[in-house]
């Protein structure tokens, strides 16, 4: 199983929205419905509302669990909103407002955040 997992790993940064906290690093573990599970390099408390960022797409959700599993922490979001293809978004957005579209993001340029 876990070579399974392996193949498809989607990397995310995952911000608390309250307070001043820095992003935590982690991978998704599979997406369901409105919940997806991940495990996390540090511990998110439950019901924190959270930002997760992968590349390409931006999410709003709470943490509904995080316990410690080994060396990471194993998590369980439930997601209220998602904006999937952000680079679409930004391209549409520069087009009304009359600006040049950005050349796409190669593989070397990793996605980092807003444009």
């Amino acid at each position: 199983m876990d070579s399974e997992r392996d193949r498809f790993q989607i990397q995310v940064q995952v911000t608390p929205l309250a307070g001043v906290f820095m992003a935590v690093g982690g991978s998704v573990l599979s997406l369901t419905g409105r919940d997806m599970d991940l495990v996390l390099d540090q511990s998110l408390g439950a019901g924190t509302a959270v930002e997760v960022q992968a590349q390409n797409w931006l999410m709003l959700g709470e943490v509904l669990y995080c316990v410690k599993e080994r060396s990471r922490h194993k998590t369980r979001l439930r997601l209220e909103h998602a904006l999937p293809s952000l680079r679409e978004l930004t391209n549409m957005s520069r087009r009304f407002f009359g600006q040049a579209a950005r050349a796409p993001l190669t593989e070397r340029d990793s996605y980092s955040g807003y444009s």
